[in-house]
C-alpha cells in the first residue's frame, strides 16, 4: 500500500528542483517545441497556478522545519499575478490587418488587449488565503470571480461572454477558492456572517453541483484524468453537496481498473499509451483512492497496494511532476489513516544530492530554450504597442534569470561564456546585435557536444540549436526590412 520511500524522496527532490527563480512551479516536457501548443494563441506561458498549489500543498508535510525559502517565493508570484484591477491575465496574440506579419511595419496590430483569467485568478486567491495573510483587494477579487459564475453552474476560463474553454478544470478551481475562502479562511469569518458564507455556498455549490452531473461524466468526452482529478480535489464538496455525484464518480473511475496489469491504462485518446500519461494517471487514482479510504471505502485498498507497486516502479521514468504530486500526496493520507509517522527530509539534502543536479540540470536547460522560443515570437510584437513591449521587458527579465542559473550550473565553461555574453545583449534589447550573436551561439553549438550519448543531452542540443536559429533568422530578417524601408 505505500511507495517506496526512497521513490517518494526522489519525487520530493523533482518538485524542488523544477521551481523557476521567480517563485512559480514548472512543468519539464520531453521536448521543449511541445510547449508550441500553449503559443498558438498565446504571446508567453500560461501561468501554473494549478501546479505551484500542489507543490506547496505535496512540501508541507515532508520537509523538516517547513520550506519558506520556496514556500514564500512560490505564494509571492501568485500573490503579485493578481494584478490592481483584481485579476490574472493572459495575454493573446493580436490580430493582424493588412500583411501577413506585421515584420515589415505594413501590417497593423489590432485588439491588443490582454484577458482576464478566471482560472488562474482563483488559483492564486485559494493559495493565498490558505497559505498566508490575505488583504482585503484578494477579498475583492474573490467576489469578483464569484460573479463570472454562468447560469448553467460553470465558469469559463476567461471573462469572455464568447469563450467556452477549458470549463472542467476552472469551475473545480472557483469552487476550491470558493471552499477555501467561506471556510477556511479566519480573515473572512470576522467580516462575513456565518449565514451570508453558507447561503453563499450552497447557493454557488448548487449550481457548479448541477453542472458537474451534466456535463463530467459524459463517458465518450471527458477523459479519465480530468474527472479523476476533479473527483480528487472535490471529494470534500461532492461528499457535502451532493454524495451521489461522489459515488458516481468513483464507480466510472474504479470502473477503468484492470486488475490484470494492476493499474489503471491510460485513455488512448490522450496519449496513445505512452508511459508518462499512464504513471501520472496511476498517481492521480492513488491519491484519490487513497482519499476515499480515509472516508470509509475500504473496498478499494487491494487497489491501492498493486498501484503503489506499479509507482515505486515507474515513477522515476517520466518527467511530469503532476505524479509526483499526486503520490506524495496520496502516500501522506495513507501514512496518516494507519498512524505511521512520516520521515521529513530536510532541504539541504535534498538540494545537495546528485538526483536534484540532475533534475535542475534538465529543467533550467529545457525552461531557457523555452524562453527563447517565447522572445523570438515577441520580437516581432514589441515594437508595435507599449503594452507588447512591458511583456518583452517581463520575459527578458525571466529569460535572464533562468540563464544566470545556467550559466551557473552548465559544467561546459566556453558554453556558459556564449550564454553569459548573450543574456548580456538580451538585456540591452537591441536587435541587430542579438541577431549577431545569436549567429555566434549558434555557429559555436554546431561544435559542441558532438557525439553525446545521452538522449537527454541530443534533445536539448538539437532543440536548443533550432530555436536559437529560429531566433536569429528572425531578428536578422526584422532588422534588413528595417533597413529596406529605411533605403
Amino acid at each position: 500500500m505505500y511507495i517506496n520511500d526512497d521513490v517518494i524522496k526522489d519525487c520530493l527532490t523533482q518538485i524542488v528542483a523544477t521551481q523557476y527563480p521567480w517563485g512559480e512551479f514548472a512543468d519539464i516536457l520531453r521536448d521543449p517545441n511541445d510547449v508550441g501548443r500553449d503559443l498558438i494563441h498565446l504571446v508567453t506561458l500560461k501561468p501554473n497556478g494549478f501546479r505551484t498549489m500542489f507543490a506547496i500543498d505535496a512540501l508541507e508535510s515532508w520537509i523538516q522545519t517547513g520550506y519558506p525559502e520556496i514556500k514564500e517565493s512560490a505564494l509571492t508570484w501568485l500573490s503579485s499575478s493578481i494584478e490592481n484591477d483584481g485579476w490574472t491575465k493572459l495575454f493573446f496574440k493580436p490580430r493582424i490587418t493588412g500583411s501577413v506579419t506585421p515584420v515589415a511595419g505594413q501590417g497593423e496590430v489590432t485588439g491588443v488587449r490582454p484577458k482576464p483569467d478566471i482560472r488562474h485568478t482563483a488559483q492564486a486567491i485559494y493559495a493565498v488565503f490558505r497559505y498566508s495573510e490575505p488583504a482585503l483587494k484578494y477579498l475583492n477579487s474573490f467576489f469578483s470571480v464569484l460573479e463570472k459564475q454562468r447560469e448553467a453552474g460553470e465558469w469559463s476560463y476567461f471573462d469572455d461572454p464568447d469563450e467556452d474553454a477549458e470549463k472542467d478544470i476552472t469551475t473545480m478551481s472557483c469552487l476550491l477558492m470558493l471552499h477555501e475562502v467561506l471556510h477556511g479562511s479566519d480573515y473572512v469569518r470576522a467580516m462575513i456572517t456565518r449565514e451570508k458564507r453558507e447561503r453563499e455556498c450552497i447557493r454557488r455549490h448548487a449550481n457548479a453541483v448541477t453542472f458537474f452531473r451534466n456535463n463530467l461524466f459524459a463517458r465518450h468526452t471527458r477523459p479519465l484524468f480530468t474527472i479523476g482529478t476533479c473527483t480528487e480535489r472535490l471529494h470534500a464538496v461532492f461528499q457535502q453537496y451532493a454524495p451521489e455525484l461522489l459515488d458516481e464518480a468513483t464507480d466510472w473511475i474504479r470502473d477503468r481498473y484492470d486488475p490484470r496489469l494492476g493499474r489503471w491504462p491510460c485513455d488512448l485518446c490522450e496519449s496513445d499509451g505512452q508511459i508518462d500519461q499512464e504513471v501520472k494517471i496511476n498517481g492521480l487514482a492513488y491519491a484519490t483512492f487513497a482519499k476515499l479510504a480515509d472516508l470509509g471505502f475500504e473496498e478499494d485498498l487491494s487497489k491501492l497496494r498493486s498501484v503503489a507497486s506499479y509507482l515505486s516502479d515507474n515513477l522515476g521514468k517520466v518527467p511530469d511532476i503532476m505524479a509526483a504530486f499526486y503520490a506524495i500526496l496520496g502516500q501522506r493520507i495513507i501514512y496518516n489513516r494507519s498512524g505511521k509517522t512520516i520521515e521529513k527530509c530536510r532541504l539541504p539534502d535534498l538540494k545537495g544530492g546528485e538526483s536534484f543536479q540532475r533534475y535542475e540540470r534538465r529543467a533550467i536547460r529545457f525552461w531557457f530554450v523555452v524562453r527563447l522560443k517565447i522572445l523570438s515570437g515577441l520580437h516581432t510584437l514589441q515594437e508595435e504597442s507599449r503594452t507588447w513591449r512591458s511583456v518583452y521587458a517581463d520575459e527578458c527579465s525571466k529569460t535572464d534569470a533562468i540563464g544566470q542559473r545556467l550559466v551557473t550550473i552548465e559544467e561546459d565553461s566556453a558554453f556558459s561564456q556564449h550564454i553569459g555574453e548573450l543574456l548580456s545583449v538580451i538585456r540591452e534589447r537591441n536587435p541587430t546585435v542579438i541577431a549577431k550573436k545569436l549567429e555566434a551561439v549558434n555557429e559555436f553549438l554546431k561544435q559542441a557536444h558532438q557525439g553525446e550519448d545521452l538522449v537527454e543531452c541530443a534533445n536539448w542540443w538539437q532543440s536548443f540549436r533550432k530555436i536559437v536559429w529560429e531566433f536569429s533568422a528572425e531578428v536578422a530578417a526584422r532588422v534588413i526590412d528595417k533597413k529596406t524601408s529605411a533605403g
